[in-house]
């Protein structure tokens, strides 16, 4: 009799200890869903998740997880995800100005504390910096080094202006100077030569 209440016993302690293991898993997996649904620093969120995931489930809860959340374990996602978990403090007080991409997060956790200072010193660290930017500073480049600066769109539209055709040339005139490439459209470049023609 003795026996069969110690059987029971354990059996209802495993039974309380995969319910609030069960609990734990869906908790995490309704955590990762949901930060699925935001970006930026969710990324951080949902890399710490994944982090946790790995430190304190079993193998067989970590199994669960990924099944459910529809990740391979032994994937390049988990794996970058894992780093960048493991160095979540160091984005923290930067939420803000974090690129919204795991691959660039993954370049920047994997940088020394050193090197990572470097680039939040430089304010480099904005949601548009890409891994390669981030790889040419810390090699000693300024990012861009060698090549074409990233394009910029600009829309100014000269119907309204009192003279458009002073207003066009003051902007190729600015261009020129500050080595910026003034590139109009070719129905603009028409239409404008054509109301030039207009006026004389």
């Amino acid at each position: 009799m003795s026996t069969e209440i110690q059987v029971s016993s354990e059996i209802s302690t495993e039974i309380q200890r995969e319910t609030e293991s069960d609990r734990k898993v869906r908790s995490l997996i309704e955590r990762y869903r949901s930060l699925l649904k935001t970006s930026g620093g969710s990324i951080i969120e949902q890399a710490e998740t994944i982090y946790d995931v790995e430190r304190n489930l079993s193998e067989w809860l970590r199994d669960e997880f990924y099944q459910q959340v529809s990740l391979d374990p032994e994937g390049a996602t988990v794996r970058k995800l894992k780093v960048i978990g493991s160095k979540s403090a160091r984005f923290k007080p930067f939420l803000d100005r974090i690129p919204n991409t795991w691959t660039t997060l993954y370049d920047l956790a994997k940088l020394s504390s050193e090197d990572f200072q470097k680039v939040t010193d430089a304010e480099l660290l904005t949601p548009f910096v890409t891994a390669k930017d981030i790889r040419e500073f810390v090699r000693g480049k300024t990012p861009g080094d060698g090549e074409r600066r990233r394009r910029t769109k600009v829309t100014i539209d000269l119907t309204e202006a009192e003279d458009g055709k002073a207003l066009y040339a003051e902007i190729a005139r600015l261009s020129r100077q500050h080595g910026a490439e003034f590139i109009v459209d070719t129905e603009t470049k028409k239409a404008f030569a054509a109301r030039s023609g207009d006026s004389k």
